[in-house]
């Protein structure tokens, strides 16, 4: 494996981690301690799954224009949406929510940010 792909594996054990805890049956999960706190769990793991997707393009940020870090964006949303899907349809006393698919998809808008992260002048 070069390092050109080693530096996707933290994007690639994210995603793992998400799709785990994403389908974990319902049953089994914790209550919650406070109000919203399913929305605040939401987008602390997509701006996480972002960050890693930052770091793994971080060397060559300047290169990437603002459509390609808005396809990033679209690729983290649309996995966040079909993680919802997949807990419609899968018997694991889940269910889905709009309101989960917008919390993921305001954790994922952190890699729309990348170029101001990465410090590069070129908007």
């Amino acid at each position: 494996m070069t390092i050109q792909h080693q530096k996707w594996i933290p994007s690639i054990l994210c995603a793992i981690l998400i799709a785990i805890l994403s389908l974990y049956p319902g049953n089994k999960l914790p209550d919650a301690q406070f109000s919203h706190e399913d929305l605040f769990v939401h987008v602390t793991m997509y701006s996480g799954f972002a960050l890693t997707v930052y770091w793994a393009i971080r060397q060559d940020i300047a290169l990437y224009s603002n459509r390609q870090l808005f396809l990033f964006f679209l690729l983290l949303a649309s996995y966040g949406a079909s993680m919802e899907l997949l807990q419609k349809w899968l018997p694991i006393k889940r269910s889905f929510s709009w309101l989960d698919i917008m919390a993921n998809m305001l954790g994922a808008s952190l890699i729309l940010w990348a170029k101001r992260i990465g410090g590069s002048n070129d908007h």
